[in-house]
């Protein structure tokens, strides 16, 4: 999908170089930014640049070039390799408003099988990490919370944010600091599954823009998210699954997530703005096949 960019307004362009999937330091980096139709509006402009990372902040206010359109260009030069990028000026950027807490509304059971919540028990750690070589391998916590119990009777049970995890040691880094450093505690890790949110909410954005339809302007926000929830679960049990029988129960859960899916995705918009003046007047309201807008 596009990188979609609300009209006068500022977003910040970021780019990670990786040599061999390591970060690697960034010696020179320029952007640029063209029209639609190719007609530069931004010329060759240095980034800033911190060790592997280089970024730069667009002002879309600062052009009238900068309209209401899709496909403008942004042109990343990094150590002289070409990077492009693609860019819509809208209205209101679309919004994935799902958390984990949706997510346990839904099917609380699910996300425990695909190990939602882990317990260990720490082998060393400080006042920010937890080492527990157990999780070794296992896929990132990163976003999720820490809870970190106590040792003896005179400490209690402390939740943290999970800011790292290094998968290759089973070291978690958490925020705030603890007062005390961790020692043999015991803990449970519970997982944010914020890439596989972020990843069924793009699928839907992508699925709205291919029938022509603005997720902002569906003024019940519930019903997209009703779709981000159900295609997270047709994702999660799409990649469980180990045949298309009727006898794995996954393959049974995923056809279900996915008829509905596309059972909601029929019948949206059941409520959609066309004029976009905030309300929904009279014959706006309508299934998707009577209506054709352009962004």
């Amino acid at each position: 999908m596009n990188i979609e960019i609300k009209k006068d307004a500022t977003y910040t362009f970021s780019f990670t170089k990786y040599v061999n999937d390591v970060e690697s330091n960034i010696s020179t980096a320029t952007i640029s930014t063209k029209t639609p139709s190719g007609t530069e509006i931004l010329a060759s402009t240095a980034m800033n640049i911190s060790g592997a990372t280089a970024t730069y902040s667009l002002d879309t206010s600062a052009d009238s070039n900068y309209a209401i359109d899709r496909n403008f260009q942004a042109v990343l030069n990094i150590d002289g390799v070409t990077h492009l990028r693609l860019f819509d000026i809208v209205k209101y950027p679309f919004v994935n408003e799902v958390t984990i807490v949706d997510l346990q509304k839904e099917n609380r059971s699910a996300l425990e099988l695909a190990g939602f919540k882990s317990e260990g028990e720490a082998e060393s750690g400080s006042a920010t990490t937890v080492v527990d070589a157990s999780f070794i391998g296992a896929d990132t916590f990163v976003g999720g919370e820490i809870e970190i119990y106590p040792a003896d009777n005179s400490e209690i049970t402390q939740r943290f944010d999970i800011t790292a995890f290094d998968d290759t040691t089973g070291t978690f880094t958490f925020s705030p600091a603890r007062d005390s450093a961790v020692g043999t505690n015991r803990f449970q890790v519970r997982r944010s599954f914020a890439e596989e949110i972020e990843q069924a909410g793009d699928i839907v954005q992508s699925d709205l823009w291919k029938r022509e339809q603005r997720a902002y302007l569906i003024l019940d926000n519930t019903q997209v998210n009703r779709m981000i929830v159900y295609k997270f679960f047709e994702l999660m049990f799409a990649k469980r699954r180990t045949s298309t029988n009727d006898d794995d129960r996954d393959n049974v859960q995923y056809n279900y997530y996915r008829d509905l899916y596309n059972s909601e995705y029929d019948g949206l918009p059941l409520a959609y703005d066309q004029n976009e003046n905030g309300v929904i007047d009279s014959g706006e309201e309508a299934t998707k096949d009577s209506i054709r807008l352009l962004r």
